[in-house]
C-alpha cells in the first residue's frame, strides 16, 4: 500500500564501530533514504521541574518489510529522532497482507540531551 502523498525519511543504522578508551562501545552510522513514508506528529511534553527538557513525540509509518531497529534513528525535515521501543510489523493471518512498518520515535532537547 503506498502513500501517495508520503515523504522520504533518512533512516540511520547504528552500529557498534568499536570501544573508546574506557571500554564503551562506540557508534557508527549509515544512513538511508526510505521512500514513501507517512510521519504523524505526535505530542509534547516539557519538564521543567529540576530540568529544562522538552520531548517531542512523532509515529512514522514505513513501507512493509523496512529493517529497522530500536537503537536506530530516523531522520524528519532536519531533525533527528530516536526510536523508541520495538518498531511493530503486522501481516494478516486472513489475506497475508502486510501493512507498513510503525515506528514510534522522540527528540528530546534541554539538560537530558
Amino acid at each position: 500500500m503506498p502513500f501517495t502523498y508520503g515523504q522520504t525519511v533518512t533512516l540511520r543504522r547504528r552500529s557498534v564501530s568499536g570501544q573508546d578508551g574506557y571500554g564503551n562501545d562506540t557508534y557508527a552510522f549509515v544512513e538511508e533514504n526510505i521512500s514513501p513514508c507517512a510521519v504523524q506528529p505526535g505530542g509534547s511534553g516539557e519538564e521543567l521541574q529540576f530540568a529544562d527538557r522538552l520531548t517531542s513525540d512523532i509515529t512514522v509509518f514505513l513501507p512493509p518489510g523496512t529493517d529497522i531497529s530500536y537503537v536506530d534513528a530516523i531522520v524528519v525535515d532536519d531533525i533527528e529522532y530516536e526510536v523508541r521501543g520495538v518498531p511493530q510489523a503486522w501481516q494478516s493471518p486472513f489475506s497475508g497482507n502486510t501493512a507498513p512498518v510503525q515506528v514510534s520515535a522522540s527528540k528530546v532537547t534541554g539538560v537530558s540531551s
